[in-house]
């Protein structure tokens, strides 16, 4: 009997130490606490005591904002709420306490709540005279649910985690309306959370009459034992909205207000933590940048910063694998970061990544240093597309047709000065990769620096053509090639900082090469490569293809060796991890295998083209098979390709895959109306008819000359169809293809005559 008792005390003391144990094991994960601050800049990092001593011990970086549709502050709460790019509706910024009365609506929002879901809740009938944290309840859930984001929220995924992960919310960005977007990252799926976002403190000077309450919000900090706090900061957010009717001297006296109430936030939140020895890890967010001016609220041409500090974030560089980019992480990155640090799963509808810290042993002077490089080229290039773009290519586009001019007039030998001109102009792409580095401080700067290295690389290039057998628009073509493939197999850190490419501001994609110069790649590359033959002296076949010579095969060297290139370059283009676009490899296959049938000997057409589309497609599906499978077995982070498969083949479902291509559709039908692409195809059309028109007889001359490069401009066709028909934006693609070979035939025109 004695020994039975003993053993049942044994096992209720074994149970209690696993309790204890257990409880011991879940206190040591630190509470999270996300301050959202928007409209925060590089430079407000330093503008306080409190907030320039978080960022010196922090992780830093700075994050991309991009969003679905028009751009504004909600929606870029709901894509860091949702991990995916989201399109915002009004009711979505609509939460609140349950005891609140909402005047418009004649009731307390747990009364609206309810007449809107039809869910009952129990709600106070008065404010509550004693409290830290109350209930609240997103009013637009009805809204959220229709458009299925309220199983995918973060604070859903946390609710419903085992073990259960508790959020509290505190604060809002509230104008003369409601903006309680913050909840969007609390809220489970029926749209329920806690804390108190109706606080607030009347205050005249400030916008809308409404300001922060930085002792109020520190002190529920401190008393919450939430496992995620959510605060949202809303005085920059306000003084953004009154930003058109005030002056430079009161917006910039507002915003330091505004920061200087964060700072003391931060600083009684330090305090009051190292009293009660209470560790935070801390995410300091800008949800969206400041933008331009007040006259265009959409133009959000900045990169807010991020800060991460706190044990689960050791003071680096930040990134994740969708930037693939130090310094750099994705809005949609914020969910995924939060769910892994509680180890609760990703769901799959979350397109973001992972964050991972570099440069872990860097001094915090080298870590803002590098900030700073990232800050001011993505800054620069977000204004320089509208400004030096224009000056540039305008330049470009007067130096073509005085060169086409002075043909027109005297022939090639009046012409031979002005060529010049169309080399430079060649040289547009490689002084865009290369301006950035190091990064200039002015946009007259910039701008110089792009037309220098374009004067430097065209006098190189024309010296080199004086001493060797190819033309200076054929060095200038395999330059470029050269300094994109190494670019890409390197990280493509000069396409990413291309203003061309824009990566860091626009989000579209950080790996591979983009859609811009895809078309300069395929241009030069193989419209230029079968131009090159005709340098070489490459015999064709009969012109009525009656030999059937395959020329792959019994031909001369150098065919072989650039179908060899090209096919290289496929695979570079669509390997996942380096490309994994599909629209490319369908591009770069139809090229290739176009080609390959003229050099077979056998009659070019549209049945060789849509084969070799096709096998592009098929290539792509086959590549992000291997890379969602090895992705499985290896645990490593899929490609955009893999991805995109992993969901489709998931909760998601294979009409996801038909989404994607609606919405690339939409894309492309969206950029063929933007001014800066539509101003493109305005100078390459005006280029191209004024060379029908001066260099006419010219051209047809040159082209019965020239058997390869005439080959080449029926190939471009086809591939021009291919890219139009399979890229998101195709239109891009197929305007700076066709601005390319239009200044390799003018060059060749000129120089052939």
């Amino acid at each position: 009997m004695l020994s039975r008792g003993f053993s049942i005390l044994c096992l209720v003391l074994l149970a209690l130490f696993a309790a204890n144990l257990s409880n011991a094991v879940g206190a040591s994960r630190p509470p999270v606490l996300i301050i959202f601050c928007d409209c925060l800049r590089f430079d407000d990092l330093h503008s306080f005591e409190h907030i320039a001593e978080l960022a010196d011990r922090s992780a830093i970086g700075l994050m991309n904002c991009t969003v679905s549709g028009p751009k504004n502050s909600v929606s870029a709460m709901l894509t860091i709420a949702s991990g995916r790019h989201s399109l915002s509706e009004a009711l979505d910024k609509q939460a609140a306490n349950d005891f609140e009365l909402i005047q418009s609506e004649d009731g307390s929002a747990a009364q609206i709540y309810e007449r809107r879901t039809g869910l009952h809740i129990s709600a106070p009938a008065a404010y509550p005279a004693h409290a830290d944290v109350f209930p609240l309840h997103h009013l637009g859930i009805g809204s959220l649910t229709r458009r299925g984001f309220s199983e995918g929220l973060l604070g859903s995924a946390l609710h419903y985690s085992s073990p259960h992960i508790s959020t509290t919310v505190f604060g809002n960005a509230d104008t003369d309306i409601f903006n309680r977007s913050g909840a969007l990252l609390g809220i489970d799926s029926t749209g329920a959370a806690s804390g108190y976002v109706a606080i607030n403190r009347r205050f005249r000077q400030a916008p809308f009459q409404r300001a922060d309450d930085p002792i109020s919000l520190a002190e529920l900090v401190q008393k919450s034992n939430a496992d995620l706090i959510i605060v949202q900061f809303g005085d920059l957010s306000r003084t953004e909205e009154a930003r058109s009717h005030l002056s430079e001297r009161d917006y910039s006296m507002l915003r330091n207000d505004g920061l200087r109430r964060l700072d003391t936030f931060l600083q009684l939140t330090a305090l009051s933590a190292g009293k009660i020895g209470k560790v935070y890890d801390i995410l300091l967010i800008s949800s969206r940048p400041q933008a331009d001016d007040s006259t265009h609220p959409q133009s959000w041409n900045r990169l807010p910063p991020i800060l991460a500090s706190g044990p689960d974030f050791p003071t680096g560089l930040l990134t994740s694998a969708t930037t693939r980019t130090v310094g750099l992480i994705a809005n949609i990155d914020i969910a995924p970061i939060i769910l892994t640090l509680f180890h609760t799963p990703i769901p799959d509808v979350m397109e973001g990544r992972k964050l991972r810290i570099i440069d872990a042993e860097s001094s915090s002077q080298d870590r803002m240093s590098t900030i700073s490089q990232l800050d001011i080229i993505s800054n620069l290039n977000g204004i320089a597309v509208a400004k030096l773009m224009v000056a540039i290519g305008s330049i470009c586009f007067v130096g073509v047709l005085a060169c086409l001019f002075r043909y027109a007039k005297g022939g090639a030998a009046a012409a031979h000065r002005w060529r010049t001109m169309l080399i430079f102009t060649l040289n547009l792409p490689i002084a865009l990769l290369l301006a950035p580095w190091p990064a200039p401080h002015s946009l007259f700067a910039y701008g110089l620096r792009i037309i220098g290295w374009m004067a430097l690389l065209t006098a190189v290039e024309t010296v080199l053509e004086s001493k060797w057998k190819n033309s200076a628009s054929f060095t200038a073509a395999m330059l470029t090639i050269v300094i994109l493939v190494i670019d890409t197999l390197t990280g493509q850190n000069l396409i990413k900082n291309s203003m061309l490419s824009l990566y860091p501001i626009s989000g579209i994609r950080y790996y591979g090469i983009g859609n811009e110069y895809l078309g300069v790649i395929l241009a030069f590359a193989y419209f230029s490569g079968m131009a090159w033959l005709d340098d070489r002296k490459i015999s064709a076949p009969d012109s009525d293809n009656s030999n059937h010579t395959n020329m792959l095969s019994r031909g001369p060297f150098e065919i072989k060796l650039l179908f060899a290139l090209w096919i290289g370059l496929a695979f570079l283009i669509g390997w996942p991890g380096l490309g994994a676009n599909a629209g490319s490899l369908a591009a770069t296959a139809t090229a290739i295998g176009v080609a390959g049938t003229a050099f077979a000997g056998r009659r070019v057409g549209w049945r060789a083209a849509l084969i070799s589309m096709g096998v592009g497609i098929g290539l792509a599906f086959i590549f992000a098979l291997l890379d969602n499978w090895y992705s499985g077995q290896t645990g490593g982070e899929r490609s955009h390709l893999g991805s995109a498969m992993h969901a489709g083949a998931g909760v998601r479902g294979y009409h996801y895959l038909l989404e994607i291509i609606i919405r690339k559709v939409e894309m492309n039908y969206r950029l063929l109306f933007s001014p800066g692409l539509l101003l493109a195809m305005l100078g390459v059309s005006l280029t191209y008819f004024a060379a029908k028109s001066l260099l006419g007889r010219a051209i047809e001359r040159m082209l019965q000359r020239r058997h390869w490069t005439a080959m080449g401009l029926k190939i471009s066709l086809f591939t021009a169809f291919a890219a139009l028909l399979f890229k998101d934006s195709g239109v891009v693609t197929v305007t700076f293809f066709a601005g390319g070979i239009c200044i390799h035939t003018l060059l060749f025109v000129i120089r052939q005559d």
